[in-house]
């Protein structure tokens, strides 16, 4: 089993788009990663109504909001977390988080995916009990870091 660190490239980025389900709101990043992370903790369970979700990241500077932004909303789900959310579909978008300067990017919004893989779960202490994960894929009890 592999251990990567959450800054840690492995090879070269590349530019991405994505978008809410209704399109109003659209996004872009440069030198975007393709390892995600997926995280199984409470909150991302709740606000997405899933099992889990699976993240990429980027340094902030890397990603620009392309239209829409007038159209978020803000859920504050911890001291130094806000979760942008679009008001006419009710997509969760990417996450900005000041105190690292990444943003992450529920993959689910990118318009394209090939090439990308989990390498990773976080928060597997609040996984959900059916779920089954793969052994080649790295599992932490908290987030990495």
């Amino acid at each position: 089993m592999t251990s990567h660190k959450l800054n840690e490239p492995s090879v070269a980025g590349q530019s991405v788009t994505g978008q809410c389900y209704c399109g109003t709101v659209r996004f872009a990043i440069t030198d975007f990663q393709p390892q995600l992370m997926t995280c199984h903790c409470t909150i991302c369970q709740r606000v997405s109504a899933a099992d889990c979700v699976s993240y990429g990241h980027s340094p902030k500077q890397n990603f620009s909001w392309l239209q829409g932004l007038q159209q978020l909303n803000y859920l504050q789900t911890s001291e130094d977390t806000q979760r942008p959310f679009c008001c006419n579909c009710g997509s969760q978008m990417p996450i900005i988080y000041e105190p690292a300067n990444q943003v992450f990017v529920p993959a689910a919004l990118l318009d394209e995916v090939d090439g990308f893989k989990v390498i990773g779960h976080c928060f597997v202490r609040s996984k959900k009990p059916w779920l089954q994960l793969p052994d080649d894929e790295t599992q932490y009890e908290a987030f990495p870091g």
